[in-house]
């Protein structure tokens, strides 16, 4: 009827959808908010930012908060609560209760993972390879990742490898710590048979987001070249000049590291 007031849920429906960015303080949650705006909305765990929401991952109801904004139609997952100390029951717990609030609302979910599901046993693994980890935060994003593609049908799964490069807001903390030693005139060792497929963090932003905006369903690598540890580093500090040269090559066993070889195999899209 003309002149009479909306609804909430009519204005929802009125007004442009919104996507919510999970861990959107984070390195590449960040990244992915900025990218995603205008129409973008942030959640945060203890400190408050910009178009931003408090959720709790552990604390919270998804789907009390996608009840309290129905212009959320995606929600990107990009914090890293898997690596956080839990037990068992508290993680497996936090991501039934959020998935099934994503379901229940009938939201489009962009979930980030990484090559830790895996091993690292031969490298090269693709989209159509089991996950096998052996650590807790792999185990973790794995089963995050089966309760994803068991319980939902409007899904994108994304796994990243070693992510690097500055944005607005964040610096590579890896670059600047290798660019202080050097600086310094100190050797810095990196492994050169620990093997990653590195892509810029803004790269792979923008692929998520793409995703986001996207119908695709199913599991995608954002993934370059399989590079050494050793030779990322030498690249990535190229502008040191003759300082380079006191990144020296050095050998890892199995036991010190999660994996000597968790690769993705290389998508030429990717650069």
């Amino acid at each position: 009827m003309a002149g009479s007031a909306l609804t909430g849920i009519e204005r929802a429906v009125s007004q442009p959808s919104l996507t919510l960015v999970v861990g959107a303080s984070g390195y590449l949650g960040s990244e992915i908010a900025r990218q995603a705006e205008p129409h973008v909305l942030n959640s945060y765990c203890r400190r408050p930012i910009a178009r931003g929401v408090a959720y709790d991952f552990f604390a919270h109801s998804m789907g009390q908060l996608l009840s309290e904004h129905p212009r959320i139609r995606t929600v990107i997952f990009a914090s890293a609560v898997e690596i956080q100390p839990t037990d068992d029951d508290a993680f497996f717990g936090a991501v039934e209760r959020f998935v099934q609030g994503v379901r229940q609302h009938h939201v489009r979910l962009v979930y980030i993972s990484s090559d830790a599901v895996f091993a690292g046993t031969r490298g090269g693994y693709t989209e159509q390879d089991a996950p096998d980890a052996t650590t807790l935060y792999g185990r973790h994003l794995a089963a995050f990742e089966q309760a994803v593609t068991t319980q939902l049908d409007d899904y994108a799964i994304v796994r990243v490898s070693y992510l690097y490069g500055n944005t607005q807001t964040h610096t590579d903390r890896r670059i600047t710590a290798a660019s202080a030693a050097l600086t310094q005139g100190q050797l810095f060792p990196r492994y050169a048979n620990v093997f990653k497929s590195p892509v810029h963090v803004s790269r792979a932003a923008r692929e998520v987001v793409r995703l986001a905006q996207s119908p695709e369903v199913g599991i995608r690598h954002i993934a370059a070249a399989r590079c050494s540890i050793y030779d990322f580093y030498v690249e990535q500090c190229s502008f040191m000049g003759e300082a380079v040269r006191l990144i020296t090559p050095s050998t890892a066993v199995a036991a010190e590291v999660d994996g000597l070889d968790t690769s993705l195999a290389h998508d030429p899209l990717i650069v």
